[in-house]
């Protein structure tokens, strides 16, 4: 009886463990997508000195059935459209629409936090400043990082030459749209850099370098380090599979003429 009872109690904790895993993979039937209004994501800008001024145009596009709240980015004319969608399908489909039509292909693609879209007009290039640059950065940083729920995995690893960091910065939605039909909404961003630990960093010549790991891989060369003896390998991002925290990178450096393989994992 004793170890019938034990086995039932066994059952009964895998299957509480399983259910709880479940659902935090995943969303209920009855939990709603992630949702933004536009005020508040004026006020997380705001809270990144980041300060919307209401604008009135009237030409501004209709975009799958949408008008957008149109703002002054701080005292620029710099401008912002805001697009509020019901669902995170609408703003997708607003998405496909802009960047199809004439506009869309001539300039840089809209940008998007759960149902909201946003459309950055900068002023004209011959008007633009550094300051300008910098500001039109922030937004974007804010926008992915700020309104989306963007998690960070930093990996690090090192040889007996070479020490190597790659950050990856993502979000992720899982959600029930029309049909109780499971959706998922992503986007990921990448960006690298070495650093040579010898001495003698002058007499390192062109760098060449390789990065393998389970989502892809990639490659590149730089013909000289900096002065403090880092190298930049640049930033990507996109829709692909998300290189996770129990992953690793493999990565290749080539040298005069010598060569050193090490991994890298998260921290």
């Amino acid at each position: 009886m004793v170890k019938r009872w034990g086995l039932y109690a066994g059952l009964v904790i895998l299957m509480i463990i399983l259910a709880v895993t479940a659902v935090r993979l995943y969303p209920g039937k009855d939990e709603s997508e992630p949702q933004l209004s536009i005020g508040q994501a004026v006020n997380i800008f705001a809270q990144e000195d980041i300060h919307l001024t209401k604008s009135s145009d009237s030409e501004a596009a209709e975009i799958n059935g949408i008008k957008p709240a149109t703002y002054f980015i701080n005292d620029s004319k710099n401008k912002i459209d805001i697009y509020r969608y019901d669902t995170i399908d609408e703003r997708k489909t607003a998405y496909m629409i802009y960047r199809d039509s004439d506009e869309g292909r001539a300039n840089s693609g809209p940008q998007n936090a759960k149902n909201l879209m946003f459309i950055i007009t900068p002023i004209d290039d011959e008007q633009m400043t550094v300051k300008d640059m910098e500001l039109l950065y922030n937004v974007s940083k804010t926008i992915f990082e700020k309104l989306n729920d963007t998690q960070e995995i930093v990996f690090s690893g090192a040889g007996s030459n070479w020490e190597a960091l790659m950050v990856v910065k993502y979000y992720e939605y899982f959600y029930y749209g029309e049909n109780e039909t499971m959706k998922y909404d992503h986007y990921y961003t990448e960006s690298g850099s070495l650093k040579y630990l010898g001495q003698d960093i002058e007499s390192v010549g062109e760098i060449s370098y390789e990065t393998q790991d389970p989502t892809g891989g990639g490659s590149g060369s730089r013909s000289k380090l900096k002065l403090d003896g880092t190298l930049s390998l640049g930033s990507s991002g996109g829709t692909g599979a998300i290189l996770r925290a129990d992953q690793e990178i493999t990565f290749t450096i080539r040298w005069n003429d010598q060569e050193e393989t090490f991994v890298a994992r998260s921290k």
